[in-house]
């Protein structure tokens, strides 16, 4: 089987979120963490987990760009 890399986007929330929102975006970030930690144990060569305040770069465009950083390793 060919190496495989794994790439987690994780989107922070807002710094002006609320209570629940916070919340929800921790669970998500305990989901992310458990994944890169399941994908490792499964022999990804290369995870990760890519984490920031929301911007308005789409989703499509963060993941091309991300891509073709692993794809030209």
């Amino acid at each position: 089987m060919p190496p495989v890399s794994v790439i987690i986007l994780h989107r922070e929330p807002p710094a002006a979120a609320g209570p629940l929102e916070r919340l929800v975006a921790d669970a998500r970030a305990e989901v992310a963490d458990r994944q890169a930690r399941r994908f490792r144990r499964a022999g990804a060569r290369d995870v990760s987990l890519v984490s920031g305040p929301p911007d308005e770069v789409a989703f499509g465009t963060r993941l091309r760009e991300r891509s073709e950083e692993h794809t030209s390793e």
